[in-house]
């Protein structure tokens, strides 16, 4: 019988071995099966800025600042799936059954902030807005959802008087049509983009939620 001869499968590159007996041929897998994952968490976090801040009541009317969560990169690094964004808002005038809805809270009265929030993904250097333009109001999560870009939608729960007369909560949960990516090592992110001065509302954050896989990279 000849020797046996890898050859490399078209398409995936694994190498395969291949031996002819009579006029039939047989092919078998020689190499270890490539990693899989060996474990899936539920994930969240903070987006942050480079220096690891999650509060978004900043001045970013001269320099915008960006806010977002990033590929892992730990000696150890597990693939990231983000679907959805989770904000917070703490601040008055946001009563969303009232014309209030049009404002952005105590930082901009109708109809909205100047160069609003962007809400974006990079992926492969490519960036991709989740909504058609920023949101400058509150009713932008409305108006933009189910938009050309993505087709995100967004659910808006208010709470009137939440933190203390005077100081409403809105929560934005902003659900993405298929999981964002995050592969390891890379300079993908989700992130949300402060353009304007938001320096006068109580508190805004904001959450990705997700999964995260761990690969067992063992035979």
């Amino acid at each position: 019988m000849p020797a046996p001869v890898v050859v490399i499968e078209p398409g995936s590159g694994a190498a395969l071995e291949v031996r002819e007996r009579a006029a039939r041929v047989t092919v078998a897998h020689v190499d270890p099966t490539p990693a899989e994952a060996s474990r899936v968490r539920l994930f969240s976090a903070f987006l942050t800025t480079a220096a690891g801040s999650q509060d978004m009541t900043v001045d970013g009317s001269t320099t915008a600042q960006l806010f977002r969560v990033t590929a892992d990169t730990a000696a150890d690094p597990k693939l990231r799936a983000i679907h959805s964004i989770r904000l917070t808002i703490h601040d008055s005038q946001m009563k969303i059954d009232s014309n209030e809805i049009r404002r952005f809270g105590s930082a901009a009265a109708a109809p909205g902030l100047t160069n609003g929030l962007k809400l974006s993904v990079s992926q492969g250097g490519t960036i991709t807005e989740l909504f058609a333009d920023p949101v400058q109001s509150v009713s932008d999560f409305y108006r933009y959802s189910g938009g050309p870009s993505v087709a995100a939608a967004a659910a808006i729960h208010n709470v009137v008087d939440g933190v203390a007369a005077g100081t409403d909560i809105v929560y934005v949960q902003i659900e993405i049509p298929a999981p964002v990516l995050l592969y390891p090592g890379s300079l993908d992110y989700v992130g949300i983009t402060v353009q304007d001065d938001l320096t006068t509302i109580t508190l805004l954050e904001a959450q990705a939620l997700g999964t995260q896989a761990e690969f067992n990279n063992s035979p």
